[in-house]
Order: structure tokens, then sequence, then C-alpha cells
């Protein structure tokens, strides 16, 4: 009797497994883990403005008419003993479009300071005709103190305005700090003042200004650095060309013997200049460029993918509480 209550109680408790095991079978599986979420990207425009200061350290080759024996036939043995020309200091603005993380482009317009040109020429002191005892500087007799050679110094000043449209390849980031180079073409409008020429016999020239505008062009590289998303702080040199202009003829104070001399410049210059960047319309992720792995706790979860032009993903099942370190 005793046993066959225990097999009665022991039937009823499989059963009762069997039954749960069952029903456990027939519960709905547990739901897949949430996908990452992906965020809309913001609205994005490349358009920045830009503002630089600078240093320019101009170089001038010099070529006068003076030095041409077709032009002049009596100044023998004309050289020119120094030339030069002050530097300038510029200020440029500009507009430009940044494509994309490796390609920008803008248009940009500087004033350049006034430079002073300084130059001095020399030639031979030949034997004014007969009955003179005297050169075209002094005397040539041995005994009344020869001189062997006439000075002329000549000065002047000019001005520059640059207009160029630039490109530049941006060659990647790191730690905020973006390595470019890059080129320019356009034209510079130059202001040449009066050239004065003053001889040590007293004898003086003057010439009138003149304008005129030159095909420019430039080479360029520096390096970038990102103060915020928004606004790029920009150290670098250029190789500026600014073509070439031509004096007035330099009119002499007495008519007798004046050669209208012409001086034409080649302008050059090396800038160094500090500018900013701001652009427009750059988005949170650092104007979709790549960031550094990190984490987002307002987000829920760490940053899976980025990249320039696509938004970030967050896996939402990672941990809390570290900020995202952006690379701009």
């Amino acid at each position: 009797m005793g046993i066959s209550k225990a097999l009665k109680y022991a039937t009823a408790f499989c059963l009762a497994l069997s039954g749960s095991a069952l029903a456990a079978d027939l519960l709905p599986p547990p739901p897949p883990p949430p996908a990452p979420v992906i965020y809309d990207q913001p609205d994005y425009s490349g358009w920045y403005l830009r503002g630089d200061v600078g240093v320019g350290i101009n170089h001038q080759l010099l070529r006068t008419t003076f030095d041409d024996p077709t032009f002049n036939p009596a100044a023998a043995g004309v050289g020119t003993d120094s030339s030069s020309i002050g530097d300038s200091t510029f200020l440029r603005l500009g507009v430009g479009y940044q494509v994309n993380s490796w390609f920008r482009a803008d248009v940009t317009g500087e004033y350049r300071s006034q430079a002073a040109l300084n130059n001095v020429e020399s030639y031979t002191n030949n034997l004014l005709p007969a009955p003179a005892t005297t050169g075209y500087c002094g005397p040539v007799a041995p005994a009344a103190g020869a001189v062997g050679r006439c000075f002329d110094t000549y000065t002047g000043n000019v001005q520059s305005t640059v207009f160029l449209a630039n490109g530049y390849a941006d060659l990647g980031t790191w730690y905020n700090l973006t390595p470019y180079v890059g080129a320019g073409i356009g034209t510079s409008y130059n202001r040449l003042g009066a050239i004065t020429d003053q001889g040590v016999n007293g004898g003086f020239g003057q010439s009138g200004s003149s304008s005129k505008f030159t095909p420019a062009w430039a080479l360029m590289t520096g390096i970038a650095y990102s103060v915020t998303p928004n606004l790029k702080l920009e150290f670098g040199y250029r190789y500026l060309n600014m073509g070439q202009m031509s004096s007035n003829p330099i009119i002499c104070n007495q008519t007798t013997g004046c050669h209208y001399e012409v001086h034409k410049y080649k302008m050059f210059s090396n800038d160094f200049h500090i500018g900013m960047r701001w652009l427009l319309g750059a988005n949170g992720e650092g104007n979709g460029q790549p960031m550094y792995w990190g984490h987002n706790a307002a987000t829920g979860g760490t940053l899976v993918s980025s990249g320039y032009g696509a938004a970030p993903a967050y896996d939402p099942n990672a941990d809390q509480g570290t900020p995202i370190t952006k690379r701009y």
C-alpha cells in the first residue's frame, strides 16, 4: 500500500515537471539586443571667412635703360652698384569653401604697405669735348684730381594690392594640427611713386608716378590648429611673385644730355603670416572630420564608427560616463 502511494506521487511529480518544461518551450524568445543608434547628420556648410596679418620680405630685380649702349651711347662702363627694397606688412581678407577634409579653396584680397626703393648706379667719368678739362661729374686731369666714377642715387617707393584665387591640400590632422600646401594665381596692382635721381655733381632728375595691373602667383605652406570646430588658427609661409612694373621716364633738371632713363622692377616677396579661419557651418562632430574613439554618456553608448560626412554611431550596451574627445 505504501509503495503504491509512493509510485503515484512520483508519477504526478514527473508529469508536473514535463508540463513545466512544455510550458517553458512555448514562451517567446528573448528580444534581440537593440541596434546602434544612428543620429542624423546636422546641416553643414563648407563656407568660411579668413583674415591674416603678416610681413613680406621684399626683393627686386632692377633693369635700367641707362646702361643700354643703344639707348645711352655716352654712358661708358655703366653698372648698378646696389639695389634694395624695404619690407612690407600686409592685411589679407578672404572667403572660401571647405570641399572635404583634404581640399579647400578661397579668394583673397590684400593690402601691402609702402616699401622704399633705393638704388645706386655708377659710370665712367669720361672727358667732355675739348677744351673742357672735366668729365660728367668732375675733373679728369690727374693734376686736377681725376674722378674715376660718377655715382647717381635713386630713391622711390612702391605699394601693391594683390588679389588671388587659392587652392589648398590639407595633409591630414594629428592632435588638432593640420599641415597644408597650396598655390594661388591672380593679379597685383602695383603703384610706383616718383623716382628721384640725385647725381654727385648736383644733377637732379625725377619721374612721374605710375601704376599697373600685373599677373601674380604664389606658392604656400603652413599648419593650422583647431581652436574649436569652427575656428582655425593658421601659421604660414608664402612665396609671392607680383610681376614687373616700370617707372615713367626720369626727366633731368637740364635738358641737354638727359637720357630720360626708365627703371624696370621685377617684384617678389617671402611672406610670413598668422591668421584665423572661421567656418560658418561647422557641426558638433568637428566639421565632419574624423573623431577619436571615445565615449558619450548622454547617448548611452560608446562611439563605434565615424568619418567625414557620416554621423557617429553609438553602442548603447557599452559602459557610461566618459566624454568623447573630438578630433577637429
